[in-house]
């Protein structure tokens, strides 16, 4: 029995596409195993990449913890300093011009008069 020249064409096409088939699920499975290995070995770099951003994110906020408390310790530190410069009266001339209520004890440590942070009298030296 002959076949007519179109069953012998279609039955080449289903040879062609039986074959593409094939090899598409051969390229498919072999990509989605691929795939699989690789999810399931990257927990170490994921693991490293985000603790490399929990880190970021603390340094950040030490950062900025420490600078907001720096920034405070200026202000008072500059508030004190010109209460200072103004019981002296050396304000706009600096605190350096008047540096004789400082002075050195004789076990050589120095001595700072507190006298000027409050109202009582400094004793003379």
């Amino acid at each position: 029995m002959e076949q007519c020249d179109y069953h012998v064409k279609l039955c080449e096409d289903i040879a062609f596409i039986k074959a593409t088939i094939d090899s598409l699920d051969k390229k498919i499975n072999g990509s989605m195993d691929a795939i699989r290995a690789h999810i399931e070995q990257g927990w170490q770099w994921r693991g490293l990449i985000i603790s490399t951003i929990i880190g970021l994110i603390v340094q950040l906020v030490s950062f900025s913890y420490l600078y907001g408390m720096a920034s405070r310790q200026i202000e008072i530190n500059t508030k004190r300093l010109d209460r200072i410069e103004e019981h002296h009266g050396t304000s706009g001339k600096g605190l350096s011009t008047k540096l004789s209520h400082m002075s050195y004890m004789p076990d050589g440590t120095l001595f700072y008069m507190a006298g000027c942070l409050t109202d009582r009298p400094m004793p003379e030296m």
